[in-house]
């Protein structure tokens, strides 16, 4: 059975020629508890107001739970990697921690706002995800994901692709798509190269936990994206990713 994740319900959007802004992506939930949670944000700065979006965007894009711990306090996000080295994101080995690169963390003006937002929500949703099944494995073996097999771990970065295939599906439908931006449509295609195959093609699935690129360098990996699959992929659109079940 596929996997599809959405529902705009309470989400306000102004598709005018200036593009999304915060104001859409705060206004997802319209929960008396999230909004108690908004308050205490806002006084953080930007770090807080970027948290209360991708909260809000992975709620609606199948990240609720992890949304919901991240309001309980019983997840938190850090923007302490690097896209430029390849890292966008990263369940921590504390089954708290969602580790995002600090591209991610947006003004909500910069050029490319939903493109960008599209990506890390899904990225948040997908942190979270592995977060839930590394704890219920380490539950049930007593075994870390650095304790595992590398099969193991391919398992669970795929299962883990899949589901951010169907988040990025449902972030389309509420108005934020990677389409635009070249570098994340390739990232895009490439993990849905990774879910039909079951490879992990342009990612990095050694530890199991990771959204990470197969490259490293300031460049923005242009030579990567200049791979005839990478090139082939991206013509393509790739409509399938919300009938891609995380099975």
């Amino acid at each position: 059975m596929g996997m599809h994740f959405g529902g705009s319900h309470g989400f306000m959007m102004d598709n005018n020629a200036t593009g999304l802004g915060f104001e859409d992506a705060f206004n997802a939930i319209g929960d008396s508890k999230f909004a108690g949670y908004q308050m205490a944000k806002l006084s953080e700065g930007l770090k807080g107001q970027n948290d209360i979006m991708y909260g809000n965007l992975g709620y609606y894009a199948g990240g609720q739970q992890t949304a919901m711990d991240l309001i309980d306090g019983k997840k938190k996000i850090e923007y302490d990697l690097d896209e430029g080295q390849g890292a966008m994101g990263h369940a921590g080995e504390d089954n708290m921690t969602i580790h995002l690169a600090k591209q991610a963390m947006l003004t909500g003006k910069e050029r490319g706002f939903e493109q960008s937002a599209a990506m890390y929500a899904s990225t948040f949703v997908r942190e979270g995800y592995l977060i839930d099944q590394w704890s219920d494995f380490e539950n049930q073996t007593g075994m870390k994901s650095g304790e595992t097999s590398q099969k193991m771990k391919d398992y669970m970065e795929l299962k883990a692709t899949k589901y951010q295939l169907g988040s990025l599906g449902a972030l389309e439908e509420m108005g934020f798509s990677v389409k635009g931006n070249e570098k994340y449509e390739a990232v895009q295609a490439g993990l849905v190269y990774s879910a039909l195959t079951g490879k992990a093609g342009m990612f990095d699935w050694s530890d199991g936990n990771n959204l990470k690129l197969n490259y490293a360098g300031e460049d923005g990996g242009r030579s990567f994206y200049n791979n005839e699959l990478v090139n082939l992929l991206t013509k393509v659109r790739p409509c399938v990713w919300t009938d891609l079940g995380a099975s």
